[in-house]
C-alpha cells in the first residue's frame, strides 16, 4: 500500500467516526417561533389584561395585553407545551430572575370550582414545577397548591425572558416569560395534549408554593372566583383529533365535539394541512439523515482508493 493510500484511509476514518458520533444537543431549551404561538382564551375573547390594575403586583408581576397583542399564549410540539405570559417589565433583567413566580391553575375535571394543576416557572428558587392541588378550597384561585411538587426542573434550561413585540406599557418595553413543560411531567398530574381545560394566568409576588398571589389575567384587579363562566380549551393549540381542520382547542371552546368529525363550529378551520404528510421530517431528524448521508459519502471514497492500490 502506497503511503499516500494510508494517509487518506486513516483521514477518512476519523471523518467516518465523526460522521457516525452522536450529535450533541444544546442544553437549553429551544423554543418555537413567534408565530407557532396561539393565544388562551378568557371571558369572551383572548386572554388580556389592563395595565397596573393590581397594586401590590406591578412591574415583572404586572400581566398586560390586549386583543392585538395577547397577555398568555402557548404552542407545544411533540416534547413540550410553551407558556408565554406578557409582562410590564423584564422578569430576568441580565439573565438573573427576580424572586417573583409566572405560572398557569389549570382545571381538568369535571368540577369547575377547583385546580388540579399549578404550572410555573419561579424565580426565587431557579425551577420550572409542576404542582398539584388535590385539597382546593372551592373557587379560591389564590389557593395554594400542594406543598410538594409534582416535577421539578432548571430555570436556566426550561425558561427565557424575550421583548415582546406588539406593546409598550408604561412607555418602556414589554417582555414575555416563557417557559416549557414536558408532556410526561404534565401527563403524570392527568393532562396532555388534548385534555380538556380551563385555564387561568397569573403571577406570584413570592414562591410558588405559596399560591398565585399577584395579578391574574382577564381581571381588572382581584383574582376570578372558580366556578364562574370560563372558556373551556385544550393545551395544544394544533392537534385536531378527528381531522375535521378544526383544532380540539377551537371545539372545546366553541362547545362542538372534537371526537366527531361532523360536529365542529361553523366557518373555516383553524388548522392548516401539512404538505407532505406523514413522510415529512421535522425538528432534529434531519441531523441524523446529515449523518448517514456523510457516512455513506465516506464509504464511497474508501471503496474509490481501495481500488486504485
Amino acid at each position: 500500500m502506497r503511503k499516500g493510500a494510508v494517509m487518506l484511509d486513516r483521514r477518512l476514518a476519523v471523518v467516518a467516526a465523526l460522521a457516525l458520533a452522536p450529535w450533541p444537543r444544546a442544553s437549553a431549551q429551544q423554543f418555537p417561533a413567534d408565530e407557532a404561538y396561539r393565544a388562551w382564551p378568557c371571558d369572551t375573547g383572548v386572554m388580556t389584561d389592563p395595565f397596573q390594575d393590581e397594586s401590590g403586583a406591578i412591574f415583572e408581576r404586572d400581566l398586560v395585553g390586549d386583543v392585538a397583542a395577547p397577555t398568555g399564549l402557548r404552542a407545544a410540539d411533540s416534547d413540550f407545551l410553551y407558556v408565554r405570559l406578557r409582562v410590564d417589565q423584564d422578569p430576568a433583567p441580565g439573565g438573573n430572575p427576580r424572586p417573583f413566580a409566572w405560572g398557569l391553575l389549570v382545571d381538568s375535571d369535571a368540577d369547575p370550582t377547583t385546580y388540579e394543576a399549578m404550572l410555573v416557572a419561579d424565580g426565587g428558587t431557579g425551577t420550572v414545577s409542576v404542582y398539584r392541588n388535590t385539597t382546593g378550597i372551592p373557587g379560591d384561585a389564590r389557593d395554594p397548591p400542594d406543598s410538594s411538587p409534582a416535577s421539578v426542573a432548571s430555570w436556566s434550561l426550561r425558561v427565557r425572558s424575550v421583548t415582546a413585540p406588539g406593546s409598550a406599557y408604561g412607555g418602556s418595553a414589554d417582555y414575555f416569560v416563557d417557559a416549557a413543560f414536558s408532556w410526561p411531567e404534565l401527563q403524570a398530574v392527568g393532562i396532555g395534549p388534548t385534555t380538556p381545560v380551563r385555564v387561568w394566568a397569573a403571577t406570584a409576588s413570592n414562591d410558588a408554593a405559596s399560591g398565585m398571589t399577584g395579578d391574574f389575567a382577564c381581571r381588572n384587579g382581584g383574582a376570578p372566583t372558580l366556578g364562574e363562566a370560563w372558556p373551556g380549551t385544550a393545551l395544544d393549540p394544533t392537534q385536531d383529533s378527528d381531522g375535521d381542520g378544526f383544532s380540539d382547542a377551537t371545539e372545546v371552546q366553541g362547545g362542538t365535539d372534537p371526537n366527531d368529525a361532523g360536529s365542529h363550529p361553523p366557518g373555516p378551520g383553524d388548522v392548516p394541512s401539512l404538505a407532505g404528510g406523514g413522510g415529512c421530517q421535522h425538528g432534529s431528524a434531519g441531523v441524523p439523515a446529515l449523518a448517514t448521508a456523510a457516512a455513506m459519502a465516506v464509504l464511497a471514497a474508501w471503496r474509490r482508493v481501495r481500488r486504485r492500490m
